[in-house]
């Protein structure tokens, strides 16, 4: 059998091959725009239309009509874009205002002077401490806002309305508010708490509890019943 030389024929990328289509009207520039439009060297041809974005030429059976304006794809796909940008910023500004229309239905607005219940978290309180603290609202910002104190103190942080629960009844006057220290919510707590606050303190001293030793007299607490068993405690 003969053997038939195969001339290898040299192989070209198809992005760089610019093909002629009719030389007098147009040719497709694959390197340039990649066969999304014509481009036109022949100005006076009556299927070129102009972009009024980029001012590009282009084919009228490439164009795309947005509002009366020719457009080519890149253009269209890009204020097709901001478009959709433009609504989904409406559509979440719109659903915030539903949120706080919901929020000030659920939650109305306390007035100066009521008294108020500010809950504590567990991590701030010990396990048999009260959960809340009662407190008076002292000022109403322009944010909506609340400003709370109480006979301890004036809380350091400003309060949403969703954050505590207007009384009935006002037990906590203007009048008995403590101006003077300005605290924390945990430091409130512990300083109206029965107990040390956070936990509970408790000593096994075997003696009778008279120096500072004793972890409950250092605190400033009275032993309790998890303490020593010793009953002539002087710290009862």
């Amino acid at each position: 059998m003969r053997r038939q030389n195969c001339l290898s024929l040299p192989t070209t990328n198809d992005e760089d091959i610019i093909t002629t289509i009719n030389e007098d009207i147009c040719t497709v520039d694959n390197s340039i725009n990649k066969g999304n439009y014509l481009v036109y060297s022949e100005e006076n041809d009556k299927n070129m239309v102009q972009c009024i974005t980029c001012d590009s030429k282009i084919h009228e059976s490439g164009t795309i009509s947005v509002e009366k304006d020719l457009l080519c794809k890149l253009c269209s796909r890009t204020k097709k874009t901001e478009n959709q940008r433009r609504e989904a910023h409406c559509n979440l500004e719109l659903q915030a205002i539903n949120m706080k229309t919901r929020s000030n239905k659920k939650f109305p607005p306390a007035r100066v002077g009521n008294t108020v219940r500010v809950p504590i978290s567990d991590v701030d309180r010990g396990r048999g401490e009260a959960h809340n603290v009662l407190a008076c609202v002292l000022e109403v910002t322009e944010d909506g806002f609340y400003r709370l104190g109480n006979k301890t103190g004036v809380l350091k942080q400003l309060y949403a309305r969703s954050q505590f629960t207007v009384c009935q009844q006002n037990f906590v006057a203007l009048d008995e508010v403590n101006h003077e220290k300005e605290l924390g919510l945990r430091s409130i707590a512990t300083q109206e708490a029965t107990g040390s606050g956070q936990g509970f303190i408790k000593c096994s001293c075997a003696t009778r509890c008279q120096n500072n030793r004793c972890k409950c007299l250092k605190n400033k607490i009275h032993c309790n019943s998890k303490c020593h068993p010793n009953l002539q405690c002087c710290n009862k």
